[in-house]
């Protein structure tokens, strides 16, 4: 059984738990072996989302080049963490080119093949 790690917080288990649910959907492609790796994901992805925002709300309300280097340095770890969220995306086949390569076994016959 897959199992959110506790060192996730509360929002970040339910965006695993989502994540995980479709993983497994594919069969036996996602394991437990993989659970650090969806988690590192779920913190890597909340990171740029957060670096983003702040990078918006910056722009939005104070003259951009006054803070120009509140913003550089922002965008600086905006872009570190997308790269981690990128790699991690691309290891658990979340990203088109990614799940080009997944060969996903065909279902049992009989069964319905729809996921």
């Amino acid at each position: 059984e897959i199992k959110a790690p506790k060192y996730l917080t509360t929002a970040q288990k339910r965006a695993f738990n989502i994540y995980a649910k479709k993983l497994s959907a594919l069969g036996d492609f996602f394991t437990s072996l993989d659970v650090d790796v969806l988690a590192q994901y779920v913190i890597a992805f909340e990171l740029y989302v957060g670096y983003s925002e702040q990078v918006k709300k910056i722009m939005d309300e104070a003259d951009a080049v006054r803070d120009w280097g509140v913003i550089k340095g922002l965008m600086t770890l905006q872009d570190k963490a997308f790269k981690q969220c990128l790699a991690c995306a691309r290891e658990l086949g979340l990203t088109i080119t990614s799940r080009a390569k997944i060969e996903v076994p065909p279902p049992p016959d009989g069964e319905d093949d729809e996921l």
